[in-house]
């Protein structure tokens, strides 16, 4: 059987899975003595997947079907935040990512209002985030070739899942390596907490109250929160991912970019005249490598100083089709 038709087959059943999930979870809260703020007793926790700012993501299982999903788990209340915007930031998150469909976004299935915090059921339970790959999977393990087989296609992938969120008239607000999840070969956009519906309104960057992104991936322009914005970001994040595929370290680069006097050292924006000397001085981009050359061309559009000028995420997604091996089979 050809790769392609097993990597569709596979996608097909991850699909299904999801939406078997949320029909399920449906089913059982229905059925749930006291309601859904019982939640705690039903999804029992099996180990910690992440932590953050915002709490916690643990791997637990459905305690009457034995299914096993991933929680976030949000306090309530949290010290020097209002409650109702915590109630408003969350249930955006929920919303949005219940209305984003796409073989490289994680799928949440359930929202749930407990005592003490909001739960969130989603889909895949990763193996890993992206940080953690790159610097331990690729870097610390002295860059084995199956870690590293797996970086070409991810580059496609996150940019169509960026793509099309930004088509579905949505910008995620917080692209960064934490926020990009691995679970096997497959690459999956998460966590659009701060990412804003602006479907109802005519400009891309309009602003929001909540302080948003994480300072190291803002763009150059003031109140960076629109669609180039999320592009800048995921630009970073690709040069992260060019610079491990060039076997180079992550802490070489950013000791390369650093800032001295600045407030956000090896914040990209900060020094991208220095980015561009690394990323132009990264071994193997030659005529050699044709793949590697791309996503250099493309890696450099997407952090352009001036937003105006910034390619779209659909047109870098276009140039990096120029190439085989930059996307996965379901993402032609």
């Amino acid at each position: 059987m050809k790769a392609k038709q097993v990597y569709t087959e596979q996608e097909a059943e991850y699909r299904q899975r999801c939406k078997d999930a949320q029909d399920e979870i449906k089913t059982i809260a229905q059925s749930w003595p006291g309601g859904v703020d019982n939640t705690d007793e039903r999804f029992k926790h099996i180990r910690e997947l992440g932590r953050g700012s915002y709490g916690t993501v643990d791997e637990v299982s459905e305690q009457s079907t034995g299914s096993v999903y991933a929680r976030k788990s949000i306090p309530r209340t949290m010290v020097g935040q209002d409650q109702d915007m915590i109630a408003k930031r969350v249930k955006n998150e929920h919303d949005i990512m219940s209305k984003l469909r796409h073989n490289h976004i994680a799928s949440v299935n359930m929202l749930f209002k407990g005592e003490n915090y909001w739960s969130m059921i989603m889909l895949p339970v990763a193996d890993c985030d992206l940080k953690m790959f790159l610097e331990e999977r690729c870097v610390g393990a002295g860059y084995p070739k199956d870690a590293m087989r797996m970086l070409d296609p991810w580059f496609g992938c996150l940019i169509s899942a960026l793509a099309y969120a930004h088509e579905e008239r949505v910008k995620h607000e917080d692209i960064k390596p934490n926020n990009i999840l691995i679970k096997g070969k497959k690459i999956y956009l998460t966590d659009f907490g701060t990412a804003k519906d602006f479907s109802e309104f005519e400009q891309s960057t309009v602003s929001d109250y909540f302080e948003t992104g994480t300072p190291v991936y803002w763009a150059p322009e003031p109140r960076a929160w629109g669609r180039p914005a999320d592009v800048f970001a995921l630009g970073c994040v690709f040069s992260e991912m060019l610079t491990v595929r060039q076997h180079r370290t992550l802490q070489d680069y950013r000791k390369f970019r650093i800032q001295t006097g600045q407030e956000m050292r090896y914040a990209f924006r900060s020094n991208l005249r220095a980015v561009r000397r690394w990323l132009k001085q990264l071994e193997g981009i030659n005529d050699r490598d044709p793949v590697a050359q791309v996503i250099h061309e493309q890696t450099l559009n997407m952090l352009l100083d001036n937003s105006e000028e910034r390619l779209t995420a659909k047109r870098i997604k276009r140039n990096l089709r120029t190439e085989e091996g930059l996307f996965c089979a379901t993402c032609f």
